[in-house]
């Protein structure tokens, strides 16, 4: 049994970012397994802190800098967990001392070369830095949506860091996946 913990969920998810938790989900099961939800990140298999509004992150300031210390912990040993955009600008850093350099707000769907290949997403940010930071399972990203679910890599990445195998796609969901990114490169 794997577990995961979602930072408020009901309101960290603009842009679908709790998919990521469906996508690991279904290719646990699939390999015979449970993902079930923790009530803190300390020993969860996996965590995610997904996008959210600047009222929810200004009402759970308090909160998410509560979090900073186990997400260090977190980083420090690669363990698996997503960072998505507000959340990942919010913790950033206060994880590394790493200031972000902010820009002009680009919205726009991208296509980043990474040490895994492409990885393709939505980014709607003002960051002039990386749009994703990957540590072994620790993953920081601009890209909003369930990333985990169309970069195929980066899906294997936090398997294989939670000890799992690597997903058992279907031709029918390879050929969904090939749909989504083409239409991220085509359009």
């Amino acid at each position: 049994m794997s577990s995961y913990f979602s930072f408020a969920p009901e309101h960290f998810d603009n842009n679908g970012d709790q998919g990521n938790i469906d996508a690991l989900r279904h290719f646990v099961e699939r390999q015979g397994s449970n993902l079930v939800e923790a009530a803190s990140p300390i020993d969860s298999d996996f965590v995610i802190f997904g996008d959210a509004s600047r009222a929810a992150m200004a009402h759970y300031e308090s909160m998410l800098i509560d979090y900073v210390e186990i997400l260090s912990q977190r980083l420090d040993r690669g363990s698996p967990t997503l960072l998505v955009g507000s959340c990942y600008e919010f913790f950033w850093p206060r994880l590394t001392g790493t200031a972000m350099t902010e820009a002009a707000r680009s919205s726009e769907f991208r296509s980043i070369d990474t040490e895994l290949g492409a990885v393709l997403g939505y980014r709607n940010s003002t960051l002039a830095t990386e749009d994703i930071f990957i540590r072994d399972g620790f993953i920081g990203t601009t890209l909003f949506g369930p990333v985990l679910a169309i970069n195929p890599e980066l899906l294997d990445r936090v398997l294989n860091s939670m000890k799992l195998k690597p997903a058992s796609w279907s031709q029918e969901e390879l050929e969904l996946v090939e749909k989504v990114r083409s239409d991220f490169t085509d359009g």
